[in-house]
C-alpha cells in the first residue's frame, strides 16, 4: 500500500523487495515483499494487515501504476513467498512475515476479477514443511486436473515437525538466530480434491536449494536454475523435471553435453526471470541480476532457448540488472515484439565510516523502481529495443504501444492480402479441374467402346492364354526355388567372411593390447626403478614413524604445483627452475614422529617432511607445510608460526631442530610456505617469544630435565624463571610479569590448535567395539591413523578445538538419555574417559607411538529392548558434539555403529554382514550388483561429479575402464565399463576380484568417494547375503599392498 503520488497526481509504485509479480490477461499484479514504513515486528499488527490486504496493479495497455484493495483475509507471509497463476487465479505459498521463526506453509487464492482472498490450506503443522524463498508453479494441461507444485526452500528448524526421507534437510548455522534448514522438499496440490500429496522422486533431483528460479516450459514440464546449495555457495546448474502421475523425474543438465561455444553463465542467486512464449521461437527463459559466489552484484542478462539449451547474453544498462530479489514479467504484444517489466529489488551500496568503506544492501529507488524493456523478434534471435524508467514510461510507452498496435494491423493486413491471392489462385485451380473433368468424361465413353471390341478378341484367345499362363506358374515357381537357394548361400557366405574379419580384428587387437602392456610392464619397471633410487637417498633416516613416500616429476621450464594435500603438503616449482628438455625426480617423505628433538618453548604443529631431488634446481622450491593452528581472526598468532629445519643424517639421535626465519603464515589458510634451496627435514613449530621465538634464537640448547614442558612434543612451553642474581625484588617481578605475559598466550594456542576426533568400529566376538581416537588435526597424521585401523569399517570425523581450563576432553557416559536401554550394557575401557592435551599432543613422539584412544564394548540381553540408541556428550570442546551409538538386538551377531552429531542428519557407520554357506549362483550375483549401482545411481553420480578426473585416473590405472573414458569422465560411462567388464566373467573368483578393483580405486581418491566406496561394499554385500567377500577381499588386497 505504496501513497506515492507524483506531480501530476499519478500513483508510483514504491520501493519493495522480495515480493511477488504475477500476469493475468493485459495486467500485472505486485504483492508482499519487504517495503518502506512495513512494521513486520508482530503477524496481528494493523499497519502490517493494511499493506497486505492492497495490491499494485500495471496495467500493460496504459503503462500505468495503480493500489487496489483487496477483500477477504490476506495471508501475513510476506517476504519470500512463491505465486504462480491459473487462468483469473493468483495463488500464494507459504513466505516468512518478517520477525523470529514466524514461518507459513498456507496456501491462499486472490480471484482478480473480484480482487477476494480465499484460503485454501491453512498454515499447520502438517506434511509440508513450512518455509520461504522456494518456488512454485502450475502444472497440468487443458481437461486434466490442476496441480501446484512448490520445491525447495528455507525453513526453520525448531517449526520443522516432519523429514520426509525421500529428500534431503541441511542445516544452516546463522550466528544469533536459531538454526534453519535448507531443503529440496516437494510437495503437490490437487485443486480438484484440495488435498496435499507427497509425490515420488526419479532421476538426478537437485540438491536442498533456495533463492533459485523455477519457470514452466509446458503443460508438464518445467526447468530450475542457480540458487544457494550447501556451505551458501552460489550454483549455475541447471535442472529440467516432468510431472506424470505424481512422479517428478528430473534430468540434471551438464554444460559440456550441449553444443553452447563455451558460453555459460557463472554461479548466481536471488536473481529473477521469466518465459517469453512467443510464436516465431520456442519458450526462451530470460534470467536477470542477482548475486554471484562472493555476494557480489552480477550485471548481465541471459537467454536461454530451452528447445536446444543454448545461453546467449544480452546487453543491458546496470539499472536494469545491477539488483537482487526483483521480479521480471512479460507481455507479448505481437509475434516479434515483448515487454520485459523489472520490478524493485535490492542494490549493493557503499559508505564511507571513519575511513572504512563499507558495503551494505538498499531498496532500489526511483527511477529505477519500475523498468520496462522492449524485446524485438528479428532475424532469428532477440535483441533489445527501448528501455523506459519511472520517468520515461508515461511520456514513451503510451507512444511505443500504440507504434507496435499499428504494425500489428498493418502485419494483419498484409496477412489479408496474401489470403485473396490464395483464394483466386484456388477460383483459377477449380475452374480449370471443371475444364479437364469434361475432357475425361469424353475420353471414358471412347475407352468403354474400345473395351466392348477387346472383351470379343479375348474370349477367342482365351484358351491359349490359359495353357501359357499354367506353363509361365511353372517356371516362375521353378525360378523361385533358384532364387531362394542362391540367397540362402550368398548369406552363408557373408556370415564365414565376418567371422573371418573379426578373428583378424581379434588378432589385431590382441597384438595390440601385448605390446601396450609390454609397454605399461617396462615403464612400471623403470618407475619402480626411479622411486628406488630416490626413496634411498632417504634412507638415511632412523628410527622414525613413516605415514607415507611419494615420488614427483620436475620437468621443463613451467612452473609446476606438486600436490600432495593428503598427506599435507603442497611444492610449488618456480618458472625456468630446469631447461626445457630436463626431467628431475623429487622423492618425499612423510614423516608423524621419531626422535626428533626441538628448541625449547616450542610445540611441533606440524608432521615432518624429509626432500631429496635427483639433481639441483636452478631456482628455490617453495614448500607448503600444514598446520593445525586456526589463525581465523587471530592474526597477531601468526608471528609465532616458524619453521623448524634438522639434517637427513646425523652422527647420533635425537635429530636436533632449529628454528628459521622467513615463511609465511596467511590468516586465511592452513599452510605456512617457505623457499628452500638445500634440503633437510622441514616443519612448522609454534613459539611463545622465548627459545627461539620471535625474531631471535634460542638462548641455549640445554633444557632442565625438571621442566615437563621442555621435552619434545609437550605443549607451548613457559621460560625457566631460576635466576642467578638472587633474591633482586624487581627482577622477580619482571620474570613474573613475563610468565604471566607467555602464560596467556599458551592459552590462546591452546585453544587454537584444532584436532580431529576419528570413529572405528570392529566386530570382537560376542561383542561390537566402537572406538574413539583423538589427534592433531593434520592429514599426515589421520591417514597414519587409518592405516593403523585398516582391517576396520570408519566412521565420519569431526574436527574441535579444546577449551576446557584444564587442557582435555571428556566422553560423559552417564548423560541423562532421550530413550530407553533396558537390558544394554556399554563399557568404556577406561574411566574416567579423559584425553588431556598434552597426551594428544605427544603422539609422534618417541615414547607415543600410537594415538590416544578409548574402546566401547557394547552388549545386550535377550529381553533387551529392540533398538538402542545412546547419546555420548563430548566435553571440554569448543562446540557441542555428541556420540550416537546405534544398534539393533539381533539373534545372531550384534551390530553397532557410532557417529558424531553435529547437525539433523546423523550419520551412521558402515557395518560388514556376516556370509550364509550356500550355492552360488552367479547370474543371480551379477543382477544384484547391477540392481544397487541403478537404485543408488542419481545420489551416487552425484557424490562422484566432483572428483570424476581423479577418479578415471584411478580406475584406469587399475584397468577398468578405457583411455578414451579416462579423458572425458562421466559417471554413466563409468558404471556402464564397470558393468561391461562385469558381464564377461564367468566365475566367482573373477567377479570378487573385479569388485574389489572397483572399490579399491574409488576408496583410495579418500574423502567422500572413499565414505561412498564403503556404502556400496555394504550395499552389494547385503543384496548377495554375504555370498561374495568384499570386505574380506579388501583387506586381503591391502595386506598385499602393505
Amino acid at each position: 500500500m505504496d501513497r506515492n503520488v507524483d506531480e501530476k497526481g499519478q500513483y508510483q509504485l514504491g520501493c519493495r523487495s522480495e515480493h511477488t509479480s504475477a500476469v493475468v490477461g493485459e495486467v500485472l499484479y505486485c504483492w508482499g515483499g519487504d517495503q518502506d514504513r512495513l512494521d513486520m515486528s508482530h503477524c496481528n499488527f494493523s499497519t502490517k494487515k493494511q499493506y497486505a490486504s492492497t495490491i499494485d496493479a500495471f496495467n500493460f495497455l496504459s503503462g500505468v501504476w495503480s493500489s487496489q484493495p483487496t477483500r477477504g483475509t490476506p495471508p501475513l507471509g510476506i517476504m519470500g513467498v512463491s505465486c504462480t497463476t491459473i487462468n483469473n487465479n493468483i495463488y500464494y505459498f507459504g513466505g516468512w512475515c518478517g520477525h523470529d521463526t514466524c514461518y507459513h506453509n498456507s496456501l491462499n487464492c486472490l480471484d482478480t476479477l473480484t480482487l477476494q482472498w480465499k484460503e485454501l490450506q491453512p498454515t499447520d503443522n502438517n506434511s509440508v514443511t513450512k518455509r520461504n524463498f522456494g518456488g512454485m508453479i502450475a502444472m497440468g494441461g487443458e481437461g486434466e486436473p490442476q496441480q501446484l507444485l512448490v520445491v525447495g526452500g528455507i525453513a526453520p528448524r525448531s517449526t520443522t515437525t516432519q523429514y520426509h526421507p525421500q529428500f534431503k534437510y541441511d542445516t544452516i548455522m546463522i550466528p544469533g538466530v536459531d538454526d534453519r534448514l535448507r531443503t529440496n522438499e516437494q510437495n503437490i496440490y490437487n485443486l480438484s480434491s484440495r488435498k496435499w500429496i507427497v509425490p515420488s522422486v526419479s532421476g538426478q533431483c537437485f540438491p536442498p536449494t533456495n533463492n533459485f528460479i523455477i519457470e514452466r516450459i509446458n503443460y508438464n514440464k518445467g526447468i530450475m536454475y542457480g540458487g544457494v546449495v550447501a556451505d551458501g555457495i552460489a550454483t549455475n546448474s541447471i535442472y529440467l523435471f516432468e510431472l506424470s502421475h505424481n512422479i517428478i523425474n528430473w534430468e540434471y543438465l551438464k554444460p559440456e553435453s550441449i553444443p553452447n561455444d563455451g558460453l555459460w553463465p557463472e554461479g548466481r542467486h536471488s536473481h529473477a526471470s521469466t518465459i517469453i512464449n512467443g510464436i516465431s521461437t520456442s519458450p526462451t527463459l530470460v534470467v536477470i541480476g542477482g548475486l554471484d559466489r562472493g555476494y557480489e552484484l552480477v550485471n548481465e542478462c541471459w537467454l536461454l532457448d530451452t528447445n536446444q539449451y543454448n545461453w546467449r547474453k544480452i546487453t543491458l544498462p546496470d539499472s536494469v540488472t545491477g539488483r537482487f530479489d526483483h521480479t521480471v514479467s512479460s507481455f507479448v504484444l505481437d509475434p516479434n515484439h515483448v515487454f520485459l517489466i523489472i520490478v524493485g529489488g535490492d542494490v549493493r551500496s557503499e559508505e564511507e565510516k571513519g575511513g572504512v568503506i563499507k558495503w551494505f544492501d538498499a531498496t532500489v529507488t526511483d527511477p529505477n523502481v519500475t523498468i520496462v524493456v522492449e524485446l524485438v523478434f528479428n532475424d532469428d534471435q532477440w535483441s533489445v529495443g527501448p528501455v523506459l524508467d519511472s520517468f520515461n514510461i508515461p511520456l514513451l510507452y503510451e507512444q511505443i504501444l500504440k507504434e507496435r498496435t499499428k504494425e500489428l494491423i498493418e502485419y494483419m493486413t498484409d496477412k489479408e492480402k496474401e489470403l485473396q491471392v490464395i483464394n483466386e489462385s484456388l477460383r483459377h485451380d477449380l475452374q480449370v479441374a471443371r475444364i479437364n473433368n469434361q475432357s475425361l468424361q469424353k475420353a471414358l465413353l471412347e475407352s468403354e467402346k474400345k473395351i466392348s471390341e477387346m472383351q470379343l478378341l479375348e474370349t477367342k484367345t482365351l484358351g491359349e492364354y490359359e495353357k501359357l499362363k499354367a506353363i509361365v506358374a511353372d517356371k516362375e515357381v521353378y525360378i523361385t526355388e533358384l532364387l531362394e537357394e542362391k540367397t540362402q548361400v550368398e548369406e552363408q557366405l557373408k556370415e564365414k567372411q565376418i567371422i573371418i574379419d573379426e578373428v583378424e580384428n581379434l588378432k589385431i587387437d590382441i597384438s595390440k593390447k601385448d605390446a601396450y602392456i609390454s609397454k605399461l610392464l617396462k615403464e612400471k619397471s623403470q618407475q619402480q626403478e626411479k622411486i628406488s633410487f630416490q626413496v634411498d637417498n632417504l634412507e638415511c633416516l632412523s628410527d622414525v614413524q613413516v605415514a607415507e613416500k611419494k615420488l614427483f616429476l620436475i620437468q621443463g621450464d613451467k612452473p609446476q604445483l606438486m600436490n600432495w594435500e593428503k598427506y599435507g603438503l603442497r611444492i610449488g616449482v618456480q618458472e625456468d627452475s630446469l631447461l626445457p628438455s630436463e626431467t628431475v625426480e623429487a622423492a618425499v617423505v612423510a614423516l608423524v614422529g621419531g626422535q626428533f628433538q626441538f628448541p625449547p618453548n616450542t610445540v611441533l604443529v606440524s608432521a615432518v617432511y624429509a626432500v631429496s631431488l635427483s639433481k639441483p634446481l636452478l631456482k628455490p622450491l617453495q614448500l607448503e607445510i600444514q598446520h593445525c593452528i586456526d589463525l581465523t581472526g587471530r592474526p597477531d598468532l601468526g608471528g609465532y608460526l616458524k619453521f623448524a629445519i634438522a639434517p637427513l643424517s646425523t652422527a647420533s639421535l635425537p635429530y636436533q631442530f632449529t628454528l628459521v626465519e622467513g615463511g609465511e603464515f596467511r590468516t586465511d589458510s592452513w599452510y605456512g610456505s617457505i623457499k628452500r634451496e638445500k634440503f633437510c627435514l622441514v616443519s612448522v613449530c609454534v613459539c611463545d617469544g622465548g627459545g627461539g621465538g620471535g625474531g631471535g634464537s634460542s638462548s641455549s640448547s640445554e633444557v632442565s630435565s625438571a621442566d615437563p614442558l621442555s621435552e619434545p612434543g609437550a605443549s607451548i612451553r613457559t621460560k625457566n624463571l631460576s635466576s642467578s642474581g638472587g633474591n633482586d625484588t624487581l627482577l622477580q617481578q619482571h620474570q613474573l610479569e613475563e610468565l604471566a605475559s607467555t602464560e596467556n598466550r599458551s592459552k590462546e594456542f591452546l585453544k587454537a590448535e584444532t584436532y580431529a576426533g576419528l570413529v572405528h568400529y570392529e566386530e570382537k566376538g560376542v561383542e561390537d567395539v566402537v572406538t574413539f581416537t583423538a589427534a592433531k588435526n593434520l592429514n599426515a597424521l589421520l591417514e597414519f591413523i587409518k592405516k593403523e585401523h585398516s582391517h576396520a569399517e570408519r566412521g565420519p570425523h569431526k574436527y574441535f578445538c579444546i577449551v576446557s581450563p584444564d587442557g582435555y576432553i571428556e566422553l560423559k557416559f552417564d548423560a541423562p538419555q532421550e530413550k530407553p536401554f533396558t537390558g544394554w550394557t556399554i563399557e568404556p575401557h577406561m574411566k574416567p574417559v579423559k584425553f588431556h592435551q598434552n597426551e594428544i599432543d605427544n603422539f609422534g613422539d618417541k615414547n607415543y607411538s600410537l594415538p590416544p584412544s578409548c574402546p566401547i564394548s557394547i552388549y545386550s540381553s535377550p529381553d533387551a529392548v529392540p533398538t538402542l540408541h545412546y547419546s555420548v556428550p563430548l566435553e571440554g570442546v569448543a562446540d557441542p558434539v555428541t556420540l550416537y551409538i546405534h544398534r539393533s538386538r539381533r539373534t545372531a551377531h550384534s551390530i553397532a555403529s557410532a557417529a558424531p552429531s553435529g547437525s539433523s542428519s546423523h550419520e551412521t557407520m558402515p557395518v560388514p554382514t556376516k556370509r550364509r554357506k550356500r550355492g552360488f549362483d552367479i547370474k543371480t550375483a551379477k543382477q544384484k550388483i547391477k540392481q544397487v549401482m541403478n537404485e543408488n545411481h542419481s545420489d551416487f553420480a552425484y557424490i562422484l561429479e566432483s572428483s570424476l578426473k581423479e577418479i578415471a585416473n584411478k580406475l584406469f590405472e587399475a584397468n577398468i575402464i578405457a583411455q578414451q573414458v579416462q579423458r572425458s569422465p562421466t559417471y554413466d560411462a563409468i558404471a556402464s565399463s564397470f558393468l561391461s567388464m562385469m558381464n564377461l566373467l564367468d566365475s566367482k573368483s573373477d567377479l570378487e576380484k573385479h569388485c574389489v578393483k572397483y572399490l579399491e580405486a574409488l576408496s583410495s581418491v579418500g574423502g567422500p568417494i572413499e565414505f561412498a566406496a564403503n556404502l556400496l561394499r555394504e550395499k552389494w554385500t547385503a543384496a548377495l547375503e554375504g555370498a561374495l567377500q568384499f570386505e574380506q577381499s579388501v583387506k586381503r588386497v591391502r595386506t598385499n599392498n602393505e
